[in-house]
């Protein structure tokens, strides 16, 4: 349910010019086509920019899914469900992974995000 609500949010703020919807139970050869257009291939580079680069205090467009998706004050604290976000668009917009997002592999996906985040030490080895 919140991997839909996610990719909702996701849709809703790319909008459907840019970013075509794709049912979750398309064919593989539809997912692939969907995956390898230039559409997607855009909106994964501007996941982290600015929805309007011309104010410096515009959010980002992953900012505006997350707070979409999660709109209590609460919830947008809440550093888990920032790293679920943040999978689950990036794995719809990665060319390599399907749409569907088996749980196992969203929780190990959490989990490298959880250990780079707390641990950065990772990063610097």
């Amino acid at each position: 349910m919140l991997c839909t609500k996610i990719k909702r949010a996701m849709f809703k703020t790319f909008g459907a010019k840019s970013l075509p919807e794709i049912n979750d139970k398309a064919s593989k050869s539809a997912i692939e086509k969907w995956k390898a257009s230039t559409a997607i291939s855009d909106c994964k580079e501007q996941l982290w920019a600015s929805i309007d680069p011309h104010d410096p205090e515009s959010k980002t467009y992953l900012q505006v899914i997350f707070e979409m998706t999660f709109p209590k004050k609460e919830d947008q604290e809440n550093d888990l469900l920032l790293h679920l976000t943040t999978v689950v668009v990036e794995r719809m917009l990665d060319p390599k992974t399907g749409v569907n997002m088996p749980p196992a592999d969203l929780k190990s996906s959490i989990e490298v995000k959880l250990l780079f985040c707390f641990n950065p030490k990772y990063y610097l080895s």
